[in-house]
């Protein structure tokens, strides 16, 4: 396990999820990625425990990245989550912003914008 704790990573753009998982482990955090929210549920569903935030693209192939963050929080209501999105003006929906550290992350980012964002989630 990275030293930083488990990251899951859930970007559908290859490029970007290569880059964004090589910042994370650049960083010192394990990774795991998923291309889909299906695929990022059913990693969490069993590795609950393991997480120690999830950084979520807000358009996926089956769903939006808020609702799959939405769903993320009722299996760990303490877990930090990073939204990145390239939609200009995006705020975050009201019950993402209660209880567990929450950000948004504007597309694009490199890895010192990506760092920022796990700063202000409470990591790193």
């Amino acid at each position: 396990m990275g030293g930083m704790g488990t990251i899951l990573l859930v970007e559908d753009e290859a490029l970007i999820a290569v880059a964004a998982a090589e910042a994370l482990r650049d960083l010192g955090f394990e990774v795991e990625e998923a291309a889909s929210a299906a695929a990022a549920l059913d990693f969490a569903k069993g590795n609950t425990a393991k997480l120690s935030a999830a950084i979520i693209d807000l358009n996926l192939p089956d769903g939006k990245g808020d609702a799959l963050a939405k769903e993320l929080r009722t299996l760990k209501p303490s877990l930090p989550i990073v939204i990145a999105t390239g939609e200009s003006g995006k705020t975050l929906a009201g019950d993402l912003q209660k209880g567990a550290p929450t950000t948004l992350l504007s597309k694009p980012y490199d890895s010192d914008g990506l760092r920022k964002s796990l700063v202000t989630v409470g990591l790193g």
